[in-house]
């Protein structure tokens, strides 16, 4: 289900078929049934609106600036996470970290200012102490990762000149 609503799917609920049948005049009332809210891992979204809204009207990637690394071996969902990261507007690192090098100090993706540009997907089985203290890496487990997506938070960087994310190459 966070697939579907993450890519802006419009949802109504089930009742709205059978009362349909009830009445065929609310089949044009569908805006009556739609899904606003979602339960996920014990936490209820009030955002599923705001990504239809969003995905229709073709806002601004949400993870536009945003560099994902799954760090779980053999990770089942791994092409549907991809699918998420993309469909957002970020870059899914396949094969590897990306070099830290390459990421200038004090850059945030444009709509995270609270957070580091590369995002570490990990199922906890990991130490990873070595990226907690560093703010270019912002650490999620996939549950962490789903809320993170569902809440659909912005902070916007409002400084009146960001801090360009990579290094310019000499490419």
């Amino acid at each position: 289900m966070v697939f579907w609503i993450l890519s802006g799917v419009i949802i109504v609920r089930d009742t709205w078929l059978s009362d349909c049948l009830k009445n065929e005049k609310l089949i044009e009332k569908d805006s009556m049934y739609l899904v606003e809210k979602v339960r996920y891992k014990g936490m209820i979204y009030d955002t599923v609106i705001q990504w239809s809204n969003a995905m229709a009207k073709g806002s601004m990637p949400y993870l536009y600036g945003v560099y994902v690394a799954v760090l779980i071996p053999e990770y089942p969902s791994l092409v549907t996470l991809a699918t998420i990261v993309t469909t957002h507007g970020g870059i899914i690192c396949s094969e590897a970290l990306p070099n830290r090098q390459n990421f200038k100090p004090d850059s945030h993706p444009y709509l995270h200012a609270h957070l580091g540009p590369i995002f570490i997907i990990h199922d906890g089985n990991q130490n990873l102490d070595a990226f907690r203290t560093d703010t270019v890496y912002s650490l999620f487990t996939v549950e962490e990762f789903s809320g993170f997506m569902l809440k659909r938070a912005i902070n916007v960087d409002t400084r009146t000149d960001p801090v360009p994310i990579v290094t310019e190459s000499d490419d």
